[in-house]
């Protein structure tokens, strides 16, 4: 009898603890951003010339840099900070090092980045024609974890 009620508690356990780590994974998936405090902050460079969007889609905020850029062809960095479906973005050109970058929040709250590199002035009037940074013959953005 013992081993029995030792059988029926160690599922119950089992099935306890599958559902609360089902849960946790569907809270994390289907929720916001936390609140609190990330190891990796969404902040354009301190000497960027940044302009607030509020809220755009990806096509108006790529159109959006590509007339800041052209506006301020002087400025070695220029960024943008917009909120897209709820979560925060930061775009930024740079052109010193030959990039545009989106620094994003994910639902879990996990900083991730894609970077565009080289030919800025070809992804810039693809910005203004199509809403994009990809265009013909330029590679592909590298989509990266800001945490490594």
């Amino acid at each position: 009898m013992t081993r029995r009620l030792a059988v029926v508690l160690s599922v119950a356990a089992g099935i306890l603890l599958l559902w609360g780590v089902g849960r946790a994974f569907v809270k994390s998936e289907d929720g916001t951003a936390p609140e609190g405090p990330a190891g990796v902050v969404l902040a354009p460079p301190p000497d960027a010339l940044v302009e607030d969007a509020g809220t755009l889609g990806a096509a108006e905020a790529a159109r959006w840099l590509a007339d800041l850029a052209s506006k301020n062809p002087a400025r070695p960095r220029v960024a943008l900070t917009l909120s897209r479906d709820g979560l925060r973005v930061v775009l930024v050109l740079d052109r010193e090092a030959g990039t545009i970058e989106e620094r994003r929040a994910g639902r879990s709250g996990t900083r991730v980045a894609s970077v565009w590199k080289g030919s800025l002035e070809a992804r810039l009037a693809a910005a203004r024609e199509s809403g994009t940074f990809d265009g013909p013959g330029l590679a592909p953005p590298e989509e990266k974890n800001l945490y490594h």
